[in-house]
């Protein structure tokens, strides 16, 4: 039986990092634990820390019509290829593009 799937997202990987801390290796007990974050400044951190799959969609804090678009157009076909179980966001962005 598949784990059921559970992607965390934030606008910035650091606050995937340090908001988040232990608990994505917790999660990963019970769930497949995909991280996506905006930059990549911390994801190969996370990965390692805390052995989950690390994902960039680009995604930046300051309101612009082309680049939200973009991102949300890039968020629907990962959510679409993914089929995650559960999708929570850390930021306003990350809320607003998932």
């Amino acid at each position: 039986m598949r784990k059921p799937k559970v992607i965390r997202v934030a606008t910035v990987s650091a606050s995937i990092k340090y908001f988040l801390l232990g608990q994505l290796t917790f999660l990963s007990n019970f769930y497949e634990v995909i991280a996506v974050a905006g930059d990549t400044q911390f994801l190969d951190e996370v990965k390692d820390k805390e052995n989950v799959r690390t994902e960039h969609i680009s995604m930046k804090r300051r309101i612009s019509i082309l680049n939200d678009t973009r991102s949300l157009i890039n968020m629907i076909r990962f959510l679409k290829k993914e089929k995650p179980d559960i999708v929570h966001s850390l930021t306003p962005k990350a809320g607003l593009v998932t």
